[in-house]
C-alpha cells in the first residue's frame, strides 16, 4: 500500500502492492504541504498492533504473529478488477484460524468500474460477522482521473461494500495524495487509515479531525505495520452499522392489537415497542403505550431466526367507544437510533364500550368532582374511563362524591389487613393485586383504636372502573355500602355486614355484585386483560387519553408495561402511569 510521506516533496512508492495490471496506477503521491496537520494519538508501539499483507509476503505465518501479540491483520483482495491476489483466501482463513481480527482491502483503481471493484470485495468476504473488521479502500492512485471522478467512484464503492458486507468501510490514503488529488470533505464520517512513516505523530488531511489506524512503517519494504488508535474493544466495534428495528403490526381489533418487532443488531433480544393511538409518535393528541415484544411465537422462529419477539395488548378502555381509532406501532432501536414504524401501520379498530362489572341493581356511580381528585387517585382517561350513552350512565343510582384522595392505612397493632378510609367507613383492600390495580402507595400506620372506630363496609373494588356520558362528569362505579355497627376498638370484623350505616347510600347486601368481599372473585378480576365484553378495554394505567373535561393530561406519556411471556392471547398494558 501507500508508502512514506515525509514533510517534503518526495515521491512515495506503493510498498510493493501495485502489480502493474492496470494503466495509470502507481506512485502518484502529491507534494502539496497545505491543509494537512499533525494529529497525535496512539504511539507507533501502541498496544493494538496490526499488519497488512498481500501475496508479496508469501505464506504468512499468522499463528506466529498472534503469539507475538498481533491483534489484527488485513489481506489484499485485488488490485482493481485486473489482478486478484492469489494469497487472499489463504490469508483470510489463516487470520481467523489464528484468532486474529481480520480485514480485507482492495487497491482502488479510479479508472475502472467502481461497482465491479466493490462487488469483487463483497464476493470475497460476504456479510461480515464477529471478528471481521470493516473492509478498506486503498486510495493512492488517480488512474488518470479527475478529483470529481475519484470522489464519485469512491462513493459508489463505499456504498456497495457497506451494503454488501454490513459494516462501514475504512479509507486508506496518504495526507498529501489526498489533499492534492481528492481533497473532498464528503468522507469525513468514514474511519481514516493514514500512511505516514518516520514520524512520532502522523499528518492527516484537514477533511478528518482524527485518524483511526496509522500505517507507521513498511518494515523496510518487507511488511506494513499498523497501530489502532483505541482499545481492542473499540477495534472490534469498528465499522459496525446500527441496523433499524423491523417488524409488523399484524392486527388491530377488539380482541387484541398484535404484531412482532426485532432489532437485527440484537437478534435474540426482546425489544421495546411503542404503540400510539390516534396519531403517529409526536402528533398532537397521539397517546402512547410502551410494552415489550417478548411473547414467544413459533412462526417467527424460522422466519427471523428467533422466537421471543411477539407483542399483544388489548385496546385500552377509553378507546372502546364505538369510534374508529388508528394504531401505529414502532420498534425501539436498542442502540438509541431512529425507531421504526412497523410494517402494517397504521391499522384501525372500532370497539363497543366494555361490559360494566356492576349493573345498576348492583352498583352506584360516584362523582369525581374535580380534576385534582382525578389526579390524586392516579386515574387515567385512556385506561380507566368507559364511555356510555347518557341513558346508561343515568341509569345508575348516585352514591356520595368520590373522596378527595386515597387514604390507605394499616392498624399499628401488627394486623396485616390494609384498609381504605372511605368517608365514615373502612373498606378492606383484598390483596396485593388490588393495591397494584389502584396504584396505591404503601399504607400508612393508624392507631388501631382510631382505625377500628370506623365501621367496616363492603370490600374495596378489585380495580377502578370509571364511566362518563356525553357531559363532563366522570364517575367511579362502586359497590353500595352495607356495614355493621362500629365494632369494639382493636377488633377485626373482616368486612362482613349485618347492619346498615347511613351515609346517603342506597342500602344493599354485602357481596350483592357477586364478587364484593370474595377473594375468589378477585382471582378472576380483569388484571391481565380478560373481559366479559370481548373488547377488554381494561389496560392498567400508563399514559393517558385527552380528557373531555378540564383535566390536563400529558397526551404522549409512555410508561413501561407489565410483561407476560408465552401468552397465547393479548395482554393489557400494565405498569406505572405516565
Amino acid at each position: 500500500m501507500l508508502g512514506l510521506a515525509l514533510a517534503g516533496p518526495i515521491a512515495l512508492s506503493a510498498c510493493g502492492d501495485y502489480d502493474g495490471e492496470a494503466a495509470g496506477a502507481g506512485n502518484e503521491i502529491g507534494t502539496t504541504q497545505q491543509a494537512v496537520s499533525t494529529k497525535c494519538g496512539a504511539p507507533s508501539n501502541g498496544p493494538v498492533q496490526g499488519v497488512d499483507v498481500s501475496y508479496y509476503q508469501g505464506d504468512f505465518n499468522w499463528a506466529a504473529q498472534k503469539a507475538a501479540g498481533l491483534a489484527f491483520g488485513y489481506a489484499r483482495v485485488s488490485d482493481g478488477t485486473g489482478f486478484s491476489d492469489p494469497k487472499f483466501s489463504q490469508n483470510w482463513q489463516g487470520m481467523k484460524a489464528a484468532g486474529i481480527l481480520r480485514g480485507a482491502y482492495q487497491f482502488f483503481e479510479p479508472g475502472q468500474d467502481a461497482t465491479a471493484q466493490a462487488n469483487l470485495v463483497v464476493s470475497a468476504v460476504g456479510h461480515l460477522g464477529d471478528g471481521d473488521l470493516p473492509c478498506m479502500i486503498d486510495v493512492e492512485s488517480t488512474g488518470g482521473q479527475s478529483s470529481a471522478t475519484i470522489v464519485a467512484k469512491m462513493k459508489t464503492w463505499l456504498q456497495v461494500v457497506e451494503q454488501g458486507t454490513g459494516k462501514r468501510p475504512v479509507i486508506y490514503t496518504g495526507p498529501y495524495f489526498w489533499q492534492d488529488n481528492v481533497g473532498s470533505g464528503a468522507f469525513s464520517s468514514y474511519p481514516l487509515w493514514i500512511a505516514h512513516y518516520g514520524v512520532s505523530c502522523p499528518l492527516i488531511p484537514d477533511n478528518w479531525s482524527d485518524w483511526t489506524i496509522w500505517q507507521y512503517s513498511d518494515g523496510s519494504g518487507t511488511l506494513d505495520h499498523d497501530v489502532f488508535n483505541g482499545t481492542l474493544a473499540e477495534l472490534k466495534a469498528l465499522g459496525v452499522i446500527n441496523q433499524a428495528p423491523r417488524g409488523n403490526l399484524d392486527t388491530a381489533a377488539c380482541t387484541g392489537i398484535t404484531g412482532w418487532a426485532q432489532d437485527p443488531d440484537e437478534a435474540t433480544k426482546s425489544i421495546a415497542v411503542h404503540v400510539y393511538f390516534d396519531g403517529k409518535a409526536g402528533a398532537s393528541g397521539a397517546v402512547g403505550v410502551a410494552l415489550t415484544a417478548d411473547v414467544d411465537r413459533q412462526d417467527l422462529c424460522t422466519a427471523i431466526g428467533s422466537c421471543n419477539h411477539g407483542f399483544s395488548l388489548l385496546p385500552p378502555r377509553g378507546f372502546c367507544d364505538d369510534q374508529a381509532h388508528d394504531v401505529y406501532a414502532y420498534g425501539i432501536d436498542t442502540a438509541g437510533g431512529a425507531n421504526t414504524l412497523l410494517t402494517g401501520s397504521p391499522k384501525s379498530f372500532s370497539c363497543p364500550p366494555p361490559e360494566a362489572p356492576l349493573t345498576p341493581a348492583q352498583g352506584v356511580k360516584r362523582w369525581v368532582t374535580d380534576p385534582a381528585i382525578f389526579s390524586a387517585w392516579k386515574f387515567s382517561y385512556r385506561d380507566d374511563v368507559a364511555h356510555y350513552p347518557d341513558s346508561v350512565v343515568d341509569g345508575y343510582p348516585d352514591g356520595p362524591d368520590w373522596p378527595a384522595a386515597p387514604q390507605v392505612v394499616q392498624a399499628d397493632d401488627g394486623t396485616p389487613e390494609v384498609w381504605v378510609i372511605d368517608g365514615t367507613v373502612r373498606r378492606h383492600v383484598l390483596n396485593p393485586q388490588a393495591m397494584k390495580a389502584w396504584r396505591f402507595d404503601a399504607p400508612q400506620s393508624m392507631p388501631a383504636a382510631e382505625l377500628y372506630g370506623y365501621p367496616a363496609a363492603v370490600d374495596f373494588r378489585p380495580e377502578p372502573f370509571l364511566m362518563m356520558g356525553s357531559g363532563a362528569k366522570v364517575y367511579v362505579l362502586d359497590s353500595p355500602w352495607s356495614a355493621k355497627e362500629p365494632p369494639p376498638a382493636g377488633s377485626d370484623d373482616g368486612g362482613t355486614a349485618d347492619a346498615a350505616v347511613s351515609d346517603g347510600w342506597p342500602i344493599g347486601e354485602a357481596g350483592a355484585d357477586g364478587d364484593a368481599g370474595s377473594a375468589a372473585a378477585v382471582s378472576g378480576a380483569t388484571i391481565e386483560g380478560d373481559s366479559a365484553s370481548g373488547c377488554a378495554c381494561t389496560a392498567s394505567r400508563s399514559a393517558d387519553r385527552a380528557p373531555r373535561w378540564a383535566l390536563v393530561i400529558g397526551a404522549l406519556a409512555v410508561a413501561q408495561v407489565r410483561r407476560r411471556r408465552r401468552a397465547p392471547g393479548p395482554t393489557r398494558a400494565g405498569g406505572s402511569r405516565g
